[in-house]
């Protein structure tokens, strides 16, 4: 998977273009058994990338946070659409950008999730500034 962001948080170019954000960025926490980690992560990794061979714009990413508690780990789910001038000379194909809500197409994605989440998946949405 395909990530335009550098360590410190700031935007790096992407396949040698200015990255530009172009749309409404996705995150998605929720917990999981640490027993049922590495099954989890695989499923997520399979699926990420699925969606984001359906669409060269999508750059998805899975996270975790530092620490378990009670054998407990919390994933959090990136999405984030950028662009540059060759995708649009590409014709690159895109899902529909998600203004306000969350595309379908990660909802039915991540619907193999189910038997190992302890609680819902909660989502946010956030916007560029400016």
């Amino acid at each position: 998977m395909n990530s335009p962001w550098q360590p410190d948080g700031s935007a790096m170019a992407v396949r040698g273009l200015e990255a530009i954000d172009t749309a409404t960025a996705w995150f998605i926490y929720y917990k999981v058994s640490a027993a049922n980690l590495p099954e989890v992560v695989a499923e997520v990794a399979r699926f990420q990338a699925a969606l984001c061979s359906a669409d060269a714009a999508l750059v998805a990413r899975l996270m975790r946070r530092p620490a378990e508690s009670a054998g407990v780990c919390t994933l959090m789910e990136t999405y984030a659409w950028v662009s540059h001038p060759a995708m649009a000379m590409e014709g690159a194909a895109h899902l529909s950008r998600p203004e306000p809500v969350l595309p379908e197409a990660i909802v039915r994605a991540a619907a193999g999730l189910a038997p190992w989440l302890l609680g819902p998946r909660h989502v946010e949405a956030f916007v560029p500034c400016a």
